[in-house]
């Protein structure tokens, strides 16, 4: 909605390249059409997450805080 692609954000997010005001407009116009009722709270589809071990026990039942079965 913003017109930014991804490859672009992640640029922004790395600190490859700065955020200028236009894109910041961009951003917070994008973020008050999808969300008239609470204008500039997050809306997001994409998220990862990485966990300091690919021991799923380890995730699971110390990260996450669940029983596994």
């Amino acid at each position: 909605m913003a017109s930014v692609s991804r490859e672009y954000v992640s640029r922004i997010k790395s600190g490859k390249v700065a955020l200028t005001e236009e894109i910041k407009g961009k951003f917070t116009d994008a973020l008050e059409k999808l969300n008239p009722e609470n204008p500039l709270e997050m809306v997001f589809d994409y998220v990862r997450i990485r966990f300091p071990t690919q021991d799923v026990r380890q995730v699971v039942e110390d990260i996450l805080q669940l029983k596994l079965v």
